[in-house]
């Protein structure tokens, strides 16, 4: 399956019940999920090993700004996944270019919008079927 060829969903987001929402509408798709619920939970995954295939990622979290994550090396230590911001916030596409972010679903997301938009980014990655 193409999802496990480049590695998980990496989902961050400090909202438990939108994460076990999100996280079980995806793995009834057939992906796999990690999730962290803060700044510093996301970069100990990636410098421990974790490739993820896609990140999901709030931008407002308890511990620093999703922002934070983007400026440092965090993503190049987990093979430089696309990162999609999924946030209630509004956020500029410039801003979302000064980052090279490669995607944008503002909050609340519909499940079938994220699941598209999850699977052209893995398909992306793997390559053709």
């Amino acid at each position: 399956m193409a999802e496990t060829a480049v590695g998980p969903v990496l989902l961050v987001d400090d909202d438990e019940v939108f994460v076990d929402l999100v996280g079980r509408h995806l793995e009834a798709h057939g992906f796999t999920v990690v999730t962290a619920g803060s700044v510093e939970a996301t970069r100990h995954l990636l410098e421990t090993g974790l490739r993820p295939g896609l990140l999901l990622l709030d931008i407002n979290l308890p511990d620093d700004s999703g922002w934070s994550l983007l400026r440092d090396s965090s993503l190049t230590a987990g093979g430089s996944p696309p990162v999609v911001i999924m946030t209630g916030t509004q956020i500029r596409p410039e801003r979302l270019r000064e980052f090279g972010v490669a995607g944008y679903l503002p909050k609340p997301v519909s499940m079938a919008l994220l699941t598209s938009c999850i699977t052209r980014f893995i398909r992306t990655r793997a390559g053709p079927e």
